[in-house]
């Protein structure tokens, strides 16, 4: 999101670490040089504009009576999310979960809601987590995803453990959810907050509350001024000589955006605790719901139990099995029609070019139409390259490093979306 401030005559794009004046604005909006800049800025002609104040319209929390009993949702935080049943009911408790049937860009979806409430406890915002998979509606994710329509931005979900004297912030509602369960016997005296991803804006905002909950004064900004909180904290001296040191802890993804995050605020004179996920060798990213994950992974097979072992193994085996019943089934055998039809080199070169670029998404991988050496044969439906063979499979499964129990995942849902795939390649 980006904000501009004509009364400072500023701008910042809180995504991308950007900021500054309006010479600033135009040399990243137009891509040029500072004296360009200056150019465009003494010769350029620019229409006028009445300013007219922006009117925040209030939140609606419209999905009250389209809440479920928290089954489903428990499901997916347990299963896909790798939370504990004691760690979802201490946030349940604290009110701050629910499920419910929610319309996320056209389609009704089944969600778990994250709800932002404010110091009186009025719901202020909320953000929304699909729980079915679908990777054909939702390509980025497989899951649906959204921040309900005028949530305030700057308070996120919340929640309290003793007397909070420090924060800690997270990226997400389910990173902050996962760095609990991780660290909540050593937690005490602390509030737990969700960005809904790298936002200055929240931290100003919970700066300002813990300040004036610590100090007894009653807080009554307004909701730029609670925003550009820890601006303000700044420039009233509120670091200097290491004061307040422990104060913020930030807890967000071990990626370039994360570092770059806790480089900028330090770098404008807040003091912060960095606590990012440690990466695994070769990894570029690690958020806290992966090192979850990571971490319950590593504990099953640390466990002395080869017949768990054993029956993942023969597992993925039935299932390679069942996917590759007859390795003829995935191809294609429509060039010896096409030629039948008269038709040139020069439509069927775009005819398997066309085939390979349709992308069909399933569990993360891509399958699409490989080209074949085979006479006759058009192509066949690949893993991401790899025939869907036993040995292209294996090959494949080999790549991605998963443990016996992502194989077994991955190849559950690759044999349940096969067929339906299969269906649209031919047609």
């Amino acid at each position: 999101s980006m904000v501009i401030s004509p009364d400072k005559n500023m701008w910042n794009w809180f995504s991308r670490h950007q900021g500054g004046d309006v010479i600033a604005l135009v040399q990243t909006m137009k891509e040029i040089n500072f004296n360009q800049a200056i150019d465009y800025l003494n010769d350029g002609t620019f229409k006028e504009f009445a300013a007219a104040e922006r009117v925040q319209e209030s939140f609606n929390y419209y999905l009250k009576p389209y809440e479920q009993p928290f089954e489903e949702a428990r499901n997916y935080l347990k299963e896909q999310r790798g939370l504990s049943d004691e760690t979802i009911d201490f946030f349940l408790e604290k009110g701050v979960l629910a499920q419910a049937n929610a319309k996320v860009n056209g389609s009704i979806e089944p969600v778990v809601v994250f709800k932002s409430f404010d110091f009186s406890g009025e719901i202020v915002g909320a953000t929304l987590q699909g729980i079915e998979e679908n990777w054909e509606k939702w390509p980025e994710r497989g899951y649906a995803k959204n921040i309900v329509r005028n949530s305030d931005g700057i308070t996120g979900m919340h929640v309290d453990i003793g007397q909070p004297n420090r924060l800690i912030f997270a990226e997400s509602a389910i990173d902050l959810m996962s760095y609990y369960e991780l660290n909540k016997d050593s937690l005490q005296d602390v509030r737990l907050i969700s960005m809904d991803g790298l936002k200055e804006g929240v931290v100003g905002r919970h700066l300002a509350q813990l300040q004036s909950d610590v100090s007894g004064r009653p807080l009554r900004w307004s909701h730029d001024e609670l925003a550009e909180g820890l601006q303000t904290a700044i420039d009233n001296n509120f670091f200097v000589d290491g004061k307040h040191a422990d104060w913020i802890t930030l807890a967000v993804d071990n990626d370039e955006a994360g570092q770059n995050f806790v480089s900028s605020l330090r770098d404008k004179g807040a003091l912060v605790t960095e606590a990012l996920p440690d990466l695994q060798p070769g990894q570029e990213k690690m958020d806290w719901n992966d090192a979850l994950k990571s971490s319950l992974s590593n504990q099953i097979t640390k466990i002395d139990q080869p017949e768990i072992v054993e029956d993942y193994q023969n597992q993925v085996d039935e299932l390679i099995a069942d996917i590759t019943q007859d390795d003829t089934d995935y191809y294609l055998w429509h060039d010896e029609e096409l030629h039948n039809l008269g038709a040139g080199d020069s439509i069927l070169e775009e005819f398997h070019g066309m085939l390979e670029d349709r992308k069909y998404p399933v569990a993360g991988a891509a399958l699409y139409v490989e080209e074949s050496s085979n006479d006759g044969a058009t192509g066949y439906l690949s893993l991401e390259g790899h025939v869907l063979d036993r040995d292209g499979i294996l090959d494949y499964l080999s790549d991605q490093e998963f443990s016996d129990l992502e194989k077994v995942e991955f190849l559950t849902k690759l044999q349940t979306n096969l067929p339906e795939i299969w269906d649209k390649v031919r047609n």
